[in-house]
């Protein structure tokens, strides 16, 4: 659980300091959430 918590913390700091990893994480997310839109089943 500690070594997680190092690994969370770790990313936390990129994510908090370094504004190119900033928007490549940001984009993979916003790329991730728009594929499982495009693959849920229509209601």
């Amino acid at each position: 659980m500690l070594k997680r918590r190092k690994e969370e913390l770790e990313l936390y700091k990129l994510f908090a300091s370094d504004a190119a990893f900033k928007t490549a994480w940001s984009q993979s997310i916003k790329e991730t959430l728009n594929r499982n839109l495009d693959n849920r089943p229509n209601p």
